[in-house]
């Protein structure tokens, strides 16, 4: 995974990118089974064209990415092993419609997350980690019993308090199992939001010395 990491090394104009901007790269790539154009690419990125330029540029210099001429870029087999590894501990991402006055803001991304529980002893490094990258807050829950604990603020029942909550992160999870965390970034805007949330949870991942 240091090929990788290596993509968000601070050199140059690369450092306006994370490794959130990469993996979504991959993502989206992986996800639409056939070649994405710049243009395209940019624009899910909030991204302006010099900018996802040197972001392709990138994975297309480590073997993740290949450029199909005029069709646009397609992950190569070396980008499907880093999803894939990547992919055993980010499960799922999903946007959420109530969340209610458990977050800060109007927009609510949410991602299952697997084997970094023991990680995580307080929200407030993760939410430092995903405000860093613009979003406005973050809010962590373990699933346990059959129920949710929100990290920091174990006084809530998600089950009895909000259950509307409740039932949609258990439809759009449904691989849910206990220990694992449902990590909420929010925002006024999807993108921050996401962006987010995502390096908040690259930041644990690479306490793990995983990257």
């Amino acid at each position: 995974m240091e090929i990788f990491k290596s993509l968000a090394d601070r050199r140059g104009p690369g450092h306006l990118f994370s490794l959130a901007h990469f993996y979504l790269v991959l993502k989206y790539l992986k996800e639409e089974k056939k070649p994405i154009g710049r243009y395209d690419l940019g624009k899910r990125l909030n991204l302006g064209s010099g900018s996802i330029r040197t972001v392709l540029k990138r994975l297309a210099s480590k073997g993740l990415i290949e450029s199909e001429k005029t069709k646009g870029h397609k992950i190569t087999e070396n980008g499907l092993n880093v999803l894939n590894a990547i992919g055993k501990y980010i499960l799922k991402i999903q946007e959420l419609e109530n969340v209610g006055d458990l977050s800060v803001s109007n927009i609510n991304i949410g991602c299952h997350v697997r084997y970094i529980t023991n990680l995580i002893e307080s929200g407030i490094r993760i939410r430092d980690e995903a405000i860093k990258y613009g979003a406005d807050g973050v809010t962590t829950l373990i699933f346990k019993d059959d129920n949710f604990e929100i990290v920091g603020l174990d006084q809530f029942d998600i089950k009895r308090d909000y259950i509307e909550l409740y039932r949609e992160l258990i439809d759009k999870f449904e691989d849910i199992k206990d220990d694992d965390l449902i990590i909420i970034g929010t925002a006024q805007d999807k993108n921050a939001a996401l962006i987010g949330v995502l390096n908040a949870i690259f930041s644990l991942l690479m306490d793990m010395k995983l990257f």
